[in-house]
């Protein structure tokens, strides 16, 4: 049984219009006409613009025409007209086949997009992995604490370059007026190194410090804390 989306996007209303659809698919094109409103519309309007075209390109005739053609023997008459049915139908014809180039093209558009912006995303995918791919990269793995079980974090952070990113992984979405602040320990003082936009994607360039001996994630207020809220650490990981 067809439905409207198999139908839209297809060329089978322009087929079934112009005729060139099977006796199966009449049956079933009707079916579907007597059950959808907005498709007996858009057949009947797309009925209307190839009359109108057809009407509208058609070669015109003289007037006098019509009398030499009745007046013509009955061979010549009957010649006369299957050369403008012909005429016609060609239009009707082609006009078909402007029809269906262009859905083929309005979806060769389409196609081309999509490649386009998978093409950036790869650019940027390939310009962050530059990022945190040099060579003594340390990838140091935050796990979550009681407050976000089984969750893990990664941060992937470089002595020699002086480079941080952190990858929050499936850490749960912080509450409403809340976001993820990211601290390092040295020598057992809390030092902010960054804060995790809700919005900022899978990779955050925090800051980096030397001899810190661990990296922690806690929950603070929009714009962070000059301290560590102890209580809402989310995930912690050694260097």
């Amino acid at each position: 049984m067809w439905d409207k989306k198999r139908v839209a996007g297809s060329g089978l209303i322009h087929e079934y219009v112009l005729g060139l659809t099977s006796e199966e698919e009449n049956e079933e094109m009707e079916m579907l006409l007597q059950k959808d409103l907005a498709l007996q519309r858009e057949v009947t309007a797309l009925k209307q613009n190839l009359l109108h075209y057809a009407k509208t390109h058609t070669p015109l005739v003289p007037a006098s025409a019509g009398a030499e053609i009745r007046r013509a023997k009955p061979k010549a008459r009957y010649a006369s007209l299957a050369l403008l049915a012909i005429v016609a139908s060609m239009l009707v014809f082609f006009y078909a086949v402007w029809t269906r180039q262009s859905s083929q093209l309005r979806s060769l558009r389409q196609e081309l997009a999509s490649c386009e912006e998978n093409q950036d995303n790869s650019r940027a995918v390939a310009q962050l992995f530059s990022q945190i791919a040099p060579k003594g990269t340390l990838p140091v793995t935050l796990q979550g604490t009681q407050l976000a079980p089984g969750s893990r974090s990664v941060v992937f952070w470089n002595p020699t370059k002086k480079t941080a990113w952190l990858n929050p992984g499936d850490l749960p979405a912080p509450p409403p007026g809340h976001q993820y602040q990211v601290w390092a320990d040295v020598d057992g003082e809390m030092i902010p190194l960054g804060l995790i936009q809700p919005d900022g994607g899978d990779l955050h360039q925090i800051q980096y410090v030397s001899q810190a001996a661990s990296l922690n994630i806690t929950i603070e207020p929009l714009g962070g804390s000059d301290h560590p809220t102890v209580s809402k650490l989310m995930a912690s990981g050694i260097i």
